[in-house]
């Protein structure tokens, strides 16, 4: 990333050869970051992660450029600013829970700030990615396509020599299962 983040202040140096105009590129480029209204899906996952990189590289840009104070004040400018246009494109349940790891991190005496906040989304990230890759394969078991294409419940009885099939109980425990089929 390093090498990338060395390019990325070379092109940004070239156009506009002045530090303040590059962190009024970087603001744009937050932003400019696309509203994420959830988690459950890869495409969301996927935006989600190119938020995050956006933000890592706009932060490790004005540190580059001496503003790393700035960064680390929470009360700073940059910070304040950072934040806000952050937590308005991040999922509302994650804004949510972000207020609560701000009150954990006050609770130890630490000011919350832009890298604490995308550290935190981070986390959210990835643990929401992990719940849509267990997720979407046992969704795939759920049903699966006839000869004709048709979408049909492997709860149902196959001609196969093999069925799968998946209970799901009132508590939504699900029970993966083979069966022989009948002949």
């Amino acid at each position: 990333m390093s090498t990338q983040l060395a390019v990325a202040i070379d092109a940004l140096y070239v156009t506009y050869d002045k530090p303040a105009l590059i962190v009024g590129e970087v603001h744009r480029h937050i932003k400019n970051l696309p509203l994420i209204n959830g988690l459950n899906s890869p495409s969301q996952i996927k935006a989600a992660k190119e938020q995050i990189t956006t933000l890592q590289i706009g932060v490790s840009t004005l540190k580059s450029l001496g503003y790393e104070e700035d960064l680390t004040d929470s009360h700073g400018l940059q910070t304040s600013f950072l934040l806000l246009e952050s937590k308005s494109k991040i999922p509302i349940f994650a804004v949510r829970q972000w207020a609560d790891e701000k009150r954990r991190l006050e609770g130890i005496g630490k000011e919350a700030n832009i890298e604490d906040f995308i550290e935190f989304y981070e986390r959210i990230v990835q643990t929401n990615e992990d719940v849509v890759y267990a997720r979407t394969p046992l969704d795939d078991l759920r049903t699966t396509k006839d000869n004709k294409g048709n979408a049909k419940n492997t709860n149902e009885r196959s001609q196969d020599e093999t069925s799968i099939h998946l209970y799901t109980g009132k508590d939504n425990h699900c029970l993966l299962y083979t069966s022989p089929s009948p002949r």
